[in-house]
């Protein structure tokens, strides 16, 4: 049977030495102890003492970081496009996709579009639909 989850009053009132452990093999005592060495930051949000189970993801901010990566790539959005110089390079490095590989010029560094990349049409009726 599993044991109960901690209630946040509990959490707050973690004591864990940081760091390794001194000394040799575990003793007797060692199951009584925390496994963890860090508490989340999802502790610290407001909702927190709401919530059934502690421990459990965030599923909004995972939803919204998502979807924020999958428009800004789809759309080309400047600062949310996670694929870059970087990106094309580690393709490239994997032996894979040589076609979308950076062309470097004299002044700047030109990417090729990708299959992912909408066209100006495309990309208003994906802003209409939403």
């Amino acid at each position: 049977m599993a044991p109960e989850p901690l209630t946040g009053e509990e959490v707050l009132q973690i004591n864990y030495t940081w760091g390794l452990k001194k000394g040799g093999g575990g003793g007797e005592n060692d199951s009584d102890k925390v496994c963890w060495k860090k508490k989340s930051k999802f502790f610290d949000l407001e909702y927190c003492k709401y919530l059934p189970v502690k421990h459990a993801l965030d599923v909004m901010h995972i939803e919204k970081n998502v979807c924020d990566s999958i428009i800004g790539t789809l759309l080309e959005i400047p600062g949310k496009n996670k694929v870059g110089i970087a990106a094309r390079l580690d393709l490239l490095n994997m032996g894979g996709k040589t076609d979308l590989q950076p062309e470097y010029g004299r002044r700047r560094t030109r990417l090729p579009l990708g299959p992912w990349n909408l066209s100006r049409a495309e990309k208003r009726v994906v802003c209409n639909y939403f």
